[in-house]
């Protein structure tokens, strides 16, 4: 499955305040692209309107998979996204919230439940309440979670957020795993969460 995007005429005002305007940008199947600017000018904002959990202002979307176009409504179907405000269950211990998420979306037929633990770093936390986990323990199941996913696009918003050096290094391995079978946006001022990224979209261009 491929998924290419584009972007047309996007604007968003928050508050009355514009984040941006007439954003236009063209993602193409299995690329790797950047989103940067600086905190609070709408990286966030613009990644939560790919996904379908916000509307633009103005514009439009159009999400396609295998060249077929797909509703705002269904791309939740075709994506997977990790950003460090997503809220885990707490109460859940790490295999029930795996078990629990995939249900709701595949997991990569390459990978089976049993392997997570062990490849999200967490092999002695299987039955540990996620609400213990670390700051970095919750951020790399995130993430996991969303590498793991069997989806065409990637969203993915600072994703070394909260992670130490082995969490980095880990982010970077499961990164290029998937670089050449998904379509990648990442959201961050951060050079080495993006140096894999071949297009750039700076945000403050289009808040003028």
């Amino acid at each position: 499955m491929q998924a290419g995007l584009v972007l047309s005429n996007l604007s968003k005002t928050y508050n009355r305040e514009l984040l941006f305007k007439q954003l236009n940008a063209e993602f193409t199947p299995r690329s790797a692209t950047a989103i940067t600017g600086r905190n609070g000018s709408g990286k966030s904002t613009l990644l939560k309107i790919i996904a379908g959990l916000q509307l633009p202002s103005e514009g439009t979307t159009e999400l396609k998979i295998n060249d077929k176009t797909v509703s705002t409504e269904q791309h939740y179907q075709y994506l997977s996204f990790a950003a460090p405000y997503i809220e885990l269950i707490e109460e859940y211990t790490l295999q029930e919230m795996l078990t629990f998420y995939f249900k709701l979306k595949p997991l990569s037929p390459a990978l089976s439940l049993d392997q997570l633990p062990e490849l999200l770093l967490l092999p002695k936390a299987k039955h540990k309440e996620i609400r213990s986990f670390s700051s970095g323990m919750k951020q790399r199941l995130k993430v996991g979670l969303a590498f793991f996913t069997e989806a065409p696009l990637l969203l993915l918003d600072e994703p070394t957020s909260h992670l130490d050096e082995e969490g980095k290094k880990w982010f970077q391995k499961n990164l290029q795993l998937v670089q050449d079978q998904r379509t990648i946006i990442i959201a961050s001022n951060e050079e080495e969460e993006i140096e894999s990224c071949t297009k750039r979209i700076h945000i403050s261009d289009y808040s003028r």
